[in-house]
């Protein structure tokens, strides 16, 4: 049914119950079960080469890095999601926090200019069910299925008519039927209970699906299905999910990061084969799980994200290992997290800022066992 948590739902059984580690700065997150501590692992340097949790993008009211996962607070957590230089993450009460670089107003406190190094409430709610970090941007769903985005629009990610930024949550539209939201570099996309998708914002690669490169500051539809269950955006291209297992792809496919061999950019959705049950979509390559439990990565693989053993970037679905055991992945700037459903946790690719929690050297080109945090 639409609505189904595919990209973020809790890995069955695994000792890190929670990772989500999108994009540069934080790679590894994890909510033990239940919701309680969470634990941020710093990695990675960020696309302005700032060093990895300088902006206190970690929450632990420092701006050091960190190499190994680092308890944020008392607080009990249910989820957490990262994008560069912030993070925000949803209680287990449904309230709602931000931390780390606010230049644009990102965190949601009314204020912009000042990071913070501490999560720092967004409002008062306690309804949050749903938050999704872009660059420089934030959009949240609340229980009664209204959108509320803040942070930079200087693209039209916000989807409302704001000039500049918001500083504190605004609503999207007055429609009340969101189910699920992605935030990418400057575009933002979302699934309505119905099963139909909308994007909006930056367009120049085809990001948005609407077999166009006009970006748009408002939701727009994305072709007449009416069946997604998920989405994952990135850098400057989308990934979803239909109730069918059909796993479809579109945006910038420099690196072939669609995955349909092309190498041409996708302004409209495209199919890949076989039946998939999640997806994650990192800046420059992509990874996602089949219904047998099988791990495919694809598109850029300079540092071994692929972890097909290789540095040979993929223009297709290249599986990972032999395993059929797979729960979890999570495609981050230049590594890759993944879940078994045994609880062990694996990473693999670029670890110059020891982002892969194992001393590989520089790069590991095939999934690495990850000890118990």
């Amino acid at each position: 049914p639409a609505g189904v948590d595919h990209l973020h739902r809790e890995p069955t059984g695994a000792r890190l119950a929670r990772v989500q580690h999108r994009l540069d700065h934080v790679q590894g997150a994890a909510v033990g079960g239940g919701g309680d501590a969470l634990l941020l692992g710093a990695v990675g340097g960020g696309a302005d080469q700032h060093l990895p949790g300088a902006r206190g993008e970690l929450g632990d009211g420092t701006t050091t890095t960190k190499t190994s996962p680092t308890p944020i607070g008392s607080l009990a957590w249910s989820s957490v999601d990262a994008g560069v230089d912030h993070t925000c993450g949803i209680t287990t009460k449904g309230e709602l926090f931000c931390w780390g670089d606010n230049t644009y107003g990102q965190i949601g406190d009314g204020t912009s200019g000042t990071g913070r190094t501490k999560p720092v409430q967004v409002g008062k709610a306690t309804d949050w069910v749903q938050v999704a970090t872009g660059w420089i941007h934030t959009c949240a769903v609340n229980t009664s299925g209204a959108m509320y985005c803040w942070g930079n629009n200087s693209t039209g990610q916000l989807g409302a008519p704001v000039k500049g930024m918001a500083t504190s949550p605004v609503l999207v539209n007055k429609d009340t039927d969101w189910t699920r939201i992605a935030a990418g570099y400057g575009h933002t996309c979302a699934i309505k209970k119905a099963g139909s998708m909308y994007c909006w914002g930056f367009n120049a690669d085809g990001q948005l699906g609407i077999s166009s490169t006009t970006s748009q500051s408002s939701p727009m539809l994305v072709g007449r299905l009416t069946d997604w269950t998920d989405v994952s955006a990135t850098y400057n291209n989308t990934c979803g999910i239909r109730s069918s297992g059909v796993l479809m792809c579109w945006g910038d496919n420099g690196y072939g990061q669609v995955g349909d061999g092309s190498g041409k950019d996708r302004t409209a959705p495209v199919a890949l084969s076989g039946a998939w049950d999640s997806v994650s979509s990192g800046p420059g390559h992509t990874c996602g799980i089949n219904t047998s439990g099988a791990l495919y990565c694809w598109g850029l693989n300079s540092d071994g994200q692929i972890g097909d053993a290789s540095t040979t970037s993929r223009t297709t679905p290249t599986r990972v290992g032999s395993a059929s055991s797979w729960d979890f992945v999570s495609a981050g700037a230049d590594h890759t997290y993944g879940l078994r459903t045994s609880g062990s946790a694996y990473a693999w690719g670029g670890n110059a800022y020891g982002q892969l929690g194992t001393s590989v050297g520089k790069l590991a080109t095939s999934p690495q066992a990850l000890p118990d945090p």
